[in-house]
């Protein structure tokens, strides 16, 4: 099934503008991105990262998203693996912080609810005491996900949680598109980048 599938040249361009970063820190985007990929946070591997024409929209997605967290302060292997097992509930958001750019048959067609907004609670500590040392660097539970169409709701849905990293796909999502499109060699492979990233929750936990 084709999609737009980019060069990492283009990839990383395309990441660096939509996040907002500096054209100097290029190369340090690049060594970002490798290191997330590593800690696995898309399907593919140090070798095939850097094959040409490998990064679909689904991959810059997810590269979007830990780039955002780690941007909060969040460590890299915890953004990595928020992004890698959180990704089911992370994909409704992405689609939706593409907003207006969508194709309206695509919205009418493949409604995905959810929103541009969302809440990683923070549980650093949350099992401080009821494992060991070793359990913990393990990764221990997983920040649970809060994904809003409305930033309003964010005090309500947060509920008991204290802290949290508040995430808005508007910031980036719309910008990635944006940049995608012009480089599709027909209106159906922007329709297939958006089913693949759209099926991407089914195959990914």
């Amino acid at each position: 099934m084709p999609e737009v599938l980019l060069s990492p040249k283009i990839a990383i361009e395309i990441l660096r503008d939509a996040c907002g970063l500096n054209e100097e820190g290029e190369s340090a985007l690049k060594a970002r991105v490798r290191q997330l990929i590593d800690m696995g946070v898309t399907g593919m591997t140090r070798e095939t990262a850097h094959a040409r024409h490998r990064y679909g929209l689904t991959e810059i997605a997810q590269l979007a998203v830990a780039i955002a967290l780690v941007n909060a302060q969040v460590q890299p292997s915890a953004a990595a693996r928020i992004v890698r097992e959180g990704w089911p509930q992370l994909v409704p958001f992405a689609i939706a912080g593409i907003g207006n750019l969508l194709p309206e048959r695509f919205r009418r067609l493949r409604p995905g609810g959810g929103g541009p907004h969302a809440i990683i609670e923070g549980n650093a500590l949350v099992q401080l005491g009821k494992k060991s040392v070793r359990a913990r660097r393990g990764g221990g539970e997983l920040p649970r996900i809060h994904v809003l169409a409305d930033a309003g709701a964010m005090p309500e849905v947060a509920g008991p949680s204290d802290s949290g990293t508040y995430l808005n796909s508007k910031r980036f999502m719309s910008r990635i598109f944006e940049l995608m499109v012009p480089h599709a060699e027909a209106p159906e492979d922007i329709w297939n980048s958006l089913t693949r990233l759209r099926q991407s929750e089914l195959s990914c936990g």
